[in-house]
């Protein structure tokens, strides 16, 4: 499998906001914990494109277009 690294764009956003809550699941969070998605995306969206950004992402594409991981670098 071979894999692409490139910086997040707006359309990426929900599939963002999806892969957010598989972390949290894997990491033990429960039902109870998880954020509704549509308030997962918009904040997001803010975070990542609103005015001014207050956060940059790189993503994980695999060969099929899929995205398998995501980092916030500092």
């Amino acid at each position: 499998m071979s894999v692409t690294i490139r910086p997040a764009e707006k359309r990426d956003v929900p599939a963002m906001a999806e892969l957010i809550e598989e972390i949290e699941r894997y990491y033990g969070a429960t039902d109870a914990d998880i954020q509704p998605l549509d308030e997962r995306r918009v904040q997001v969206e803010e975070a990542l494109f609103g005015s001014p950004p207050l956060a940059s992402a790189l993503l994980v594409e695999d060969d099929t277009g899929d995205i398998v991981g995501l980092a916030c670098p500092a």
